[in-house]
């Protein structure tokens, strides 16, 4: 049948369906983007997004490796702590060194670097 011989009704039905079939595909792309953009946002952005999962194996190392320097600090501190209790000679050591403590008839000298007592010397003549 050639566009001739219809009825000018049935040509204004067959605009209407080009137009709405137009419209159909235009709602389609739009919601395909709408839905690609908020799937792309679920996937790199939001909380549970790529750059959130990044930031927490991130925060997980550095917690990971602060844990390990204070398991080596509790061991050094609690080999301390044995030393501290069992060896005499370590604590007359620390009261010595830290306390300046001494034992009776003995006498303290004490002999600075031979680099700071050029600076004392320095500081001194200006």
């Amino acid at each position: 049948m050639s566009n001739m011989h219809r009825s000018p009704r049935h040509k204004e039905k067959e605009k209407i369906q080009i137009k709405r079939i137009a419209l159909q595909r235009t709602l389609k792309k739009i919601l395909a983007i709408i839905g690609a953009a908020m799937l792309f946002w679920f996937i790199v952005g939001g909380d549970l997004g790529l750059f959130a999962m990044i930031r927490s194996i991130r925060y997980k190392k550095n917690l990971e490796k602060l844990i390990e320097q204070e398991e080596i600090r509790s061991e050094m501190l609690s080999k301390k702590i044995k030393q501290a209790s069992s060896d005499t000679f370590y604590i007359e050591q620390i009261a010595r060194t830290k306390y300046g403590m001494v034992n009776d008839n003995e006498m303290v000298f004490i002999f600075a670097d031979e680099d700071s007592s050029r600076n004392i010397f320095k500081n001194s003549v200006r």
